[in-house]
């Protein structure tokens, strides 16, 4: 059996600071997507930063879910109430609880006139994660699946997972449901995470050892990523699978 990389068994005692970094990164733009959005509704124009949202619009979730998914085998055959714990309560609380904030900042007059309208509210949002905070909610059900899954083939996962991607992105399927489609969109990506971790460990140590090779590529990905979003061409299926892939791969 192949030794795992050495940033694989290191992460156990220390982070890993390009995982923080790019974690951090994707977060930034998740937040600069929502405040530029809000602020050119309410201004009625768009501003210089509408560039770096289109941008980063094939990559910013996919990658997310990529990195969360990279440290799952430390934890995926864990016993069940310790894997529940760690992967699914911690991820559960932090949503249910910043929930019941944001309902009481939003929705206060709701609560105040009507306390069982604003349980249904709270309970419909839990089933259906549409506000800023879904990336967590997605999170629980994304580590459920896994361990759900963890005896199967790594590779009939990934196909079936990118077979729904494609099959969302393309229209060819699409639900009510905004749960089940952002399951479709980003499952492949958070999947992927866990099933190549060793490989993508391995890619960042050699792209840490040949700085200038690595900043090559990224420019060339970043000048083949902003063409292709001028172009509108990350709406495409296939294109939006394989272009998320690599940005978080180089």
């Amino acid at each position: 059996m192949q030794a795992a990389p050495t940033a694989l068994i290191s992460s156990a005692q220390d982070r890993v600071a390009w995982v923080d970094y790019a974690k951090g990164v994707c977060i930034l733009l998740v937040v600069m997507f929502h405040t530029v959005n809000h602020y050119e509704e309410a201004v009625g124009a768009t501003g210089w930063m509408r560039w770096i949202v289109d941008f980063s619009k094939p990559f910013r979730m996919p990658d997310f879910f990529l990195i969360s998914g990279l440290f799952l085998s430390r934890t995926i055959n864990a016993n069940l109430l310790t894997y529940f714990d760690k992967k699914v309560v911690h991820f559960a609380y932090f949503y249910l609880l910043w929930l019941a904030l944001t309902l009481l900042v939003t929705d206060h007059d709701t609560l105040t006139a009507n306390p069982v309208e604003f349980l249904k509210l709270y309970g419909w949002n839990i089933l259906q994660p549409t506000g800023v905070l879904w990336f967590a909610h997605m999170l629980a059900v994304f580590y459920v699946i896994t361990r759900l899954v963890r005896r199967l083939p790594k590779w009939s996962v990934l196909l079936v997972a990118a077979a729904l991607q494609i099959a969302h992105q393309a229209l060819w399927i699409d639900t009510p449901s905004f749960a089940i489609n952002r399951l479709m969109d980003y499952y492949v990506f958070f999947f992927l995470g866990h099933a190549i971790s060793g490989l993508v460990f391995d890619v960042a140590d050699r792209a840490k050892a040949r700085p200038w090779t690595t900043v090559s590529v990224l420019a060339g990905w970043g000048v083949c990523n902003y063409l292709l979003t001028q172009q509108q061409m990350h709406h495409l299926p296939v294109y939006g699978l394989f272009m998320a892939s690599r940005a978080r791969l180089r």
